[in-house]
């Protein structure tokens, strides 16, 4: 389905920005840009989240 941008926030700790989306389904997921650690995803059709770990992966909380 599709995904939206929601807040992108500079990190210092990070450096560049951390990103929140919401997205249609668990599918749109896959469909998300690189984002650096701790940016999250919530998910409309399930209210599953998803956050970028240390490896750079979209993972699902409490999955």
């Amino acid at each position: 389905m599709a995904y939206k941008l929601i807040d992108k926030e500079y990190s210092h700790t990070q450096g560049g920005y951390v990103q929140d989306y919401i997205c249609d389904t668990n599918a749109d997921v896959a469909s998300l840009p690189v984002c650096r650690c701790g940016s999250s995803a919530l998910v409309i059709d399930t209210g599953d989240v998803y956050v970028v770990n240390t490896t750079g992966e979209w993972a699902k909380v409490g999955g």
